[in-house]
């Protein structure tokens, strides 16, 4: 008799193939899940990251702003300027003060000479105005709301004798009271990631003869800027139309 020829295990090899598919299908099933999963987990670490930076710019821009009240408040009007942006702009009793050097006059030399920006208390009946600080989502810009009491004041242009005496004795400067709202746009600077005052406006709700421990104000009329500068030695660019 011949020999007789083995026939080959079909079954064993179809069970091989099929288990090694199966395990190929569930690989790839599991894969792009992990993938997934890495993937939130960066996401979600990329959003608490952009929140936390929101917030410390949250919190710079506050003390940006804290140092300028501080700055004006102590009478030190030679720094204040530092803390704009070199074409920032200044709005203040109808003129418009723009870039550098013009915001650096408004400072040292228009407000120091009525030894402008002491914080006072608000006059009563004044409504307190909330804080706000809204910084943008690239967060490289940034707009805020201040309310602001404050001592202003300007040089008394007479002659009198009364007047040149109390020169003498650093006085002859009339003084009032005025409250209202800073509204300021701030810029991130590329270099070293600080803020900068973009622009300031004083939106003026009163001016008052208060002083504070007083327990009334009286509303008071001061004239806004009719002159630019030089023609104003302390004058602003330009002045806003009175409509």
């Amino acid at each position: 008799m011949g020999k007789s020829l083995s026939k080959p295990n079909t079954g064993r090899r179809s069970f091989l193939w099929k288990a090694g598919a199966a395990m190929t299908a569930a690989a790839a099933a599991v894969v792009p899940g992990m993938a997934k999963s890495s993937t939130g987990k960066n996401v979600e670490a990329e959003m608490l990251a952009h929140q936390l930076g929101m917030l410390e710019d949250e919190t710079a821009i506050r003390t940006l702003h804290q140092t300028y009240e501080a700055l004006l408040d102590s009478g030190n009007y030679e720094k204040v300027a530092g803390l704009f942006k070199e074409d920032a702009v200044v709005v203040f009793n109808g003129g418009v003060f723009e870039g550098e050097n013009s915001v650096a006059r408004l400072y040292r030399d228009h407000f120091s000479a009525g030894l402008t920006g002491k914080k006072l208390g608000p006059a009563p009946g004044i409504e307190a105005v909330p804080e706000t600080v809204s910084v943008a989502e690239d967060r490289k810009f940034a707009k805020a709301q201040f309310p602001y009491s404050i001592q202003v004041g300007a040089p008394m242009l007479s002659n009198s004798s009364l007047v040149q005496m109390a020169r003498l004795h650093g006085e002859g400067i009339m003084k009032w009271c005025e409250s209202g709202i800073y509204e300021i746009s701030y810029t991130k600077c590329r270099k070293d990631g600080s803020w900068k005052i973009a622009k300031l406006e004083y939106r003026v709700l009163s001016k008052t003869d208060y002083r504070s421990g007083r327990a009334y104000a009286n509303p008071i009329s001061i004239p806004q800027f009719d002159k630019t500068y030089p023609a104003d030695a302390t004058g602003p660019d330009s002045l806003i139309s009175q409509t």
